[in-house]
């Protein structure tokens, strides 16, 4: 015994405007993945060094936010 929800699913699984959308995105997922393969991320020089090197490394803070609050309150 199939109830409603099962026939509106077949008839999704035909239907060009669910189907082609579904098409594209697949393709578009599997050109992802590859090109990530192919071009994987740089590595991050500053995680395999020490946490004294790291820090040496980082600014203290910000050049916009050392020169004033910003908010009138000098």
């Amino acid at each position: 015994m199939r109830g409603p929800s099962a026939e509106a699913s077949e008839a999704a699984v035909h239907d060009s405007f669910i189907a082609v959308p579904n098409a594209i995105g697949a393709t578009f997922g599997l050109i992802q993945l590859a090109l990530i393969q192919i071009y994987p991320a740089k590595k991050d020089v500053s995680r395999g060094a020490a946490p004294q090197q790291a820090a040496a490394a980082a600014p203290e803070q910000e050049p916009l936010l050392a020169e004033g609050r910003g908010d009138g309150a000098a």
